[in-house]
């Protein structure tokens, strides 16, 4: 549905803004002990010990990489079986008994009445009609496969699918969303006259129509098209509705973006955002308002070889996708009329706490979550709206051989490593600390001042 962005009432829309914030703020509370284990999951996959394991001085601290050894090999497999590199993993056919749109049908059909010898009309049988049918079809979904094919290899959607399936098995739920489009410029060639451009076969109609030349001259124009478009959305980003375990009855999905300055500035170009607004924030907020969460930082530590900046100038860019009832919308002035019984899929962006895009989406188009957002999982049942993912199952397993193989290296030291005795008494104070610590290679450390020093 057409909204007329110019005329709106931005700050009735700013209040369903704040209300919708204060929404993804529950989202987000409901989502951390989530966010707990899929911390998990990457150390495991990553070999790096949780930060609740302790160990004492000298003792081994070796990680298995038994997890990773299950999923790389698993991640590949899936990519290969799900994705092959010299067939297509999909097709279009024709149902048994395909429907044509009406004017195509008298295309089809009209060219099978024939007459007989007193100019009587002949017409086909049901079932000479239903085998031409079956071919127009099957020729245009020939044409169609081809089209579908050249837009997923210029959207490099095996890429996206390969994310998709690696979330999938780390985390237990892979995440596309889509279809969407994106803007592309094209360079085409027109005639121009004085009325406005003329394509290249209507240039050739007239001519050779008319054997009259249009007056005018040949120019090359950037011309702005649309083509659809999948993306992957990352696990961490992605804030569904986690009062159902069924994504199917979900009433919306939040997802975090955050964005630079040229991010934002880029948005306030597109038509179909609120450029003013943005501006607007952008003015009052130089710095930035992003705030690190605690898993975004976590995840940040685990590069030891990398050291990460603590100053941050970003964004915090919230889309919502979901349901809005006619109600709420007449109130943003939205609608210009309230039914109560009416509600819209809707496309609505938050920044700063307030709004800076709201699109409709024909019902027609969406009826419910699961026409947009692509969930893939690895294993679902029905306790959670998210999936479990391999290292997730492997979790006690991994952590049994890292202690087991850990304490064999220990108890292996000892056989290799010299130990001495050391009375911890007659030292200074501070090399006492050093002393006590008992481990391969260190020193026994005993107690006793006089005789008692003598002691074994």
């Amino acid at each position: 549905m057409a909204i007329d962005i110019e005329n709106i009432n931005k700050s009735k829309l700013d209040k369903l803004a704040v209300s919708f914030a204060s929404e993804f703020a529950q989202a987000e509370k409901d989502r951390q002990p989530k966010e707990t284990e899929w911390l998990q999951s990457l150390r495991q996959v990553k070999g790096i010990h949780d930060p609740e394991i302790q160990f004492a001085t000298n003792e081994s601290q070796i990680y298995s990489q038994y997890t990773r050894s299950k999923v790389i090999p698993l991640q590949d497999k899936l990519n290969q079986h799900l994705l092959p590199e010299k067939e297509k993993n999909w097709e279009v056919k024709p149902t048994p008994k395909p429907k044509v749109p009406e004017a195509d049908l008298q295309t089809i059909i009209q060219p099978l009445v024939g007459q007989d010898e007193a100019g009587n009309s002949i017409f086909p049988s049901d079932e000479e009609m239903d085998r031409e049918i079956y071919r127009f079809t099957e020729e245009r979904a020939a044409k169609m496969s081809v089209a579908i094919n050249d837009g997923l290899v210029e959207d490099n959607d095996n890429d996206k699918t390969k994310a998709q399936i690696k979330s999938c098995i780390h985390y237990g739920t892979g995440i596309k969303k889509g279809p969407a489009t994106e803007p592309y410029t094209e360079t085409e060639t027109v005639f121009e006259t004085k009325t406005g451009g003329v394509g290249i076969k209507d240039y050739l109609k007239a001519f050779f129509g008319l054997q009259v030349k249009p007056e005018g001259k040949w120019v090359q124009k950037e011309v702005t098209k649309y083509r659809p478009t999948g993306q992957v959305a990352s696990i961490w980003s992605f804030f569904p509705d986690l009062s159902t375990t069924d994504f199917s009855k979900s009433k919306f999905v939040y997802e975090l973006n955050r964005s630079t300055k040229h991010d934002m500035r880029e948005l306030a170009k597109r038509e179909d955002f609120f450029g003013d607004v943005i501006y607007e924030i952008l003015a009052g907020k130089k710095d930035g308002n992003y705030k690190l969460r605690n898993w975004e930082q976590t995840i940040q530590t685990m590069n030891e070889n990398e050291s990460q900046s603590t100053t941050i100038k970003d964004y915090e860019v919230i889309e919502r996708n979901g349901f809005i009832d006619g109600a709420d919308l007449y109130a943003a002035g939205v609608l210009s009329e309230d039914d109560p019984r009416a509600e819209y899929f809707c496309n609505f962006w938050i920044c700063e706490g307030r709004c800076i895009k709201i699109s409709l989406w024909p019902n027609d188009l969406f009826n419910k979550l699961t026409d947009y957002y692509h969930l893939f999982y690895y294993e679902k049942d029905e306790t959670s709206l998210f999936g479990t993912g391999l290292p997730k199952i492997l979790r006690h397993r991994q952590l049994a051989i890292n202690a087991g193989e850990g304490h064999l290296l220990n108890h292996a030291a000892w056989l290799v490593k010299p130990c001495g005795e050391i009375n911890i008494s007659l030292l200074h104070p501070e090399s006492a600390k050093q002393a006590s610590n008992f481990g391969p290679g260190s020193f026994f450390g005993k107690l006793g001042i006089g005789n008692d020093a003598n002691s074994k």
